[in-house]
């Protein structure tokens, strides 16, 4: 019973580790670059390292001719380049955590694994603060009730498995929190818009300004735990006019990534609910034990003591008997 209670648990948080979305498996992950783009929105790619070329032979607009050539003039000699593979960060995590861990969890952080390795292999992604509020809000939020010391050790673990510096996210992601208290939706919307005057303007200047930003759930989250910082409610409309302002950010994504944040965060609830259920129902049934077997143990030596006063009275019988 209590391992069905464990493994229902273990399904509504998969509910959650199947939002994150990895792009590809592991052994697809390859480096491709953009033959086509329509309108800006939707690409045909051509795989380095694979034969099979898509399209590549369409005759390219002066518009994607131009973003081709700046991909190439970025991106170029990275072709044929391998990239790290999600077995080795999976590896090298639980190489550095070895101890077991709860099922409610161990499924969120193998997915969190994967999906943030498949974000930072990209040679697009760009490591920023925000990017950090929005990792931090992932583990932090979701682990919150992780028994035990153990959530700082897991998640240093999980970060050096990345190769990125637990410390540095945890500070960054603090800086984050404290350079957004006190301002307006105003003040943050108009960041990088005249002028880059600070770090956090800049990367709000580079995400609209860079076609090619690789925006990350985390990104996504992060921007969505900034707009709590301010006290806004995060809305459609909200979210559809950070999306606007920022450019680069696509409405759709960070719609459903702030949708699959909240369905995560009560499916985990949910999962812990059922844990802490079943952590009473046995906690109870083996007070009953313990109580059944405190019973019986003093059963048997109230006989026992019965018996042994039993003895002497016969002794004494038998004698009188015997006298006579």
């Amino acid at each position: 019973m209590a391992r069905a209670a464990v493994t229902l648990a273990s399904l509504l948080v998969c509910g959650f580790a199947a939002a994150f979305r990895p792009g590809a498996p592991a052994s697809r992950v390859v480096w491709r670059t953009p033959t086509r783009v329509m309108g800006g929105a939707e690409e045909d790619y051509e795989e380095i390292g694979v034969t099979r070329i898509n399209r590549a032979m369409l005759e390219l607009t002066p518009e994607e001719e131009d973003y081709r050539s700046e991909f190439d003039r970025r991106f170029g000699e990275l072709r044929g380049v391998p990239l790290k593979k999600v077995s080795e960060t999976m590896e090298r995590f639980h190489a550095l955590y070895t101890r077991p861990m709860i099922p409610l969890y161990r499924e969120l952080v193998n997915k969190l694994l994967t999906n943030t390795h498949i974000c930072i292999v990209n040679p697009a992604f760009v490591y920023d603060p925000v990017f950090a509020l929005g990792m931090m809000a992932f583990y932090d939020d979701f682990l919150a009730n992780y028994p035990g010391e153990e959530r700082d050790t897991i998640f240093s673990a999980l970060c050096a498995a990345l190769d990125l510096d637990a410390d540095k996210i945890k500070t960054d992601a603090q800086r984050t929190r404290e350079y957004f208290a006190g301002k307006t939706e105003e003040q943050v919307l108009a960041l990088g818009i005249d002028s880059a005057s600070d770090e956090f303007a800049e990367i709000f200047a580079r995400i609209r300004s860079d076609r090619f930003f690789r925006y990350t759930e985390h990104h996504g989250i992060g921007l969505v735990k900034i707009m709590g910082i301010l006290d806004l409610e995060v809305t459609p409309e909200r979210i559809e006019a950070w999306s606007k302002n920022l450019v680069h950010v696509r409405k759709g994504r960070l719609s459903l990534d702030y949708d699959f944040f909240k369905t995560g965060l009560d499916r985990m609830a949910q999962g812990e609910e059922i844990m802490k259920q079943i952590e009473i129902r046995e906690k109870k049934r083996m007070a009953e034990r313990l109580e059944q077997k405190a019973q019986k143990a003093e059963a048997a030596a109230l006989e026992a003591a019965a018996a042994a006063a039993a003895v002497p009275e016969a002794q004494e019988a038998e004698g009188e008997k015997q006298d006579a």
